[in-house]
């Protein structure tokens, strides 16, 4: 292999290295931390593999070393580097934006001019009835799973619940967990009043089975 082979592999692995290098800092944050730390060690790895590349290339087979040389020269090569590297990095940025309530709630969590839907005199029945974005005005609701994730506000006008033998059977349920704490808080404050409610958090993959949800006899 001559020099300028050796050469562009050694530019041809550093830069796969640096787009691997990006891609592990624009995912940085995330809670898949072996993934990240899998991510820094194949930096590494190409890196030392590129440095020293020309120590590496005699203990390898021939063809093995020639394949990467026609790599490393190949146009198409570099230009597959770097569309998986930017891509990779586009695809992190917008799962990441994809989920700001979890991440950083507060009141910028949408915009207070935001436009809800309307909906009028519905009665919702053994369903899950989601929750944000929405104002009701008259709505009926019996034995529903009222669920809100806090990506928009949500209003309710003259709402029924029914009772069934003077029990409560709708609940509550989110998989935001800021918003399922505050619940928990706000549950503590109810029961000094006798009160109980029901919060279920749930994971990705979680169905809606219906607990009862009664007020507290005592």
């Amino acid at each position: 292999m001559s020099d300028s082979d050796i050469l562009a592999v050694q530019l041809w692995i550093g830069a796969a290295a640096i787009a691997v290098l990006a891609m592990a800092m624009a995912a940085a944050g995330w809670k898949h931390k072996y993934f990240i730390r899998g991510l820094f060690a194949l930096v590494g790895l190409l890196a030392l593999v590129a440095i020293f590349w020309r120590e590496i290339m005699p203990i390898i087979p021939d063809a093995a070393g020639g394949f990467v040389a026609s790599l490393a020269n190949s146009r198409l090569a570099w230009f597959i580097t770097f569309v998986c590297g930017t891509g990779t990095i586009w695809f992190i940025a917008k799962m990441r934006a994809r989920k700001p309530e979890l991440e950083n709630p507060g009141n910028d969590a949408w915009e207070d001019n935001m436009p809800l839907m309307k909906i009028y005199n519905r009665k919702f029945v053994n369903e899950t009835v989601s929750l944000d974005g929405r104002h009701f005005v008259n709505p009926v609701f019996d034995n529903v799973t009222l669920f809100y994730q806090g990506t928009g506000p949500v209003f309710m006008e003259n709402p029924t619940y029914i009772l069934h033998d003077g029990k409560m059977k709708s609940r509550f349920a989110s998989r935001n967990k800021v918003i399922t704490m505050a619940i928990k808080i706000h549950d503590n404050l109810l029961k000094a009043a006798s009160v109980q409610t029901t919060l279920m958090t749930l994971g990705p993959e979680a169905t809606f089975d219906a607990p009862k949800v009664e007020r507290d006899p005592h």
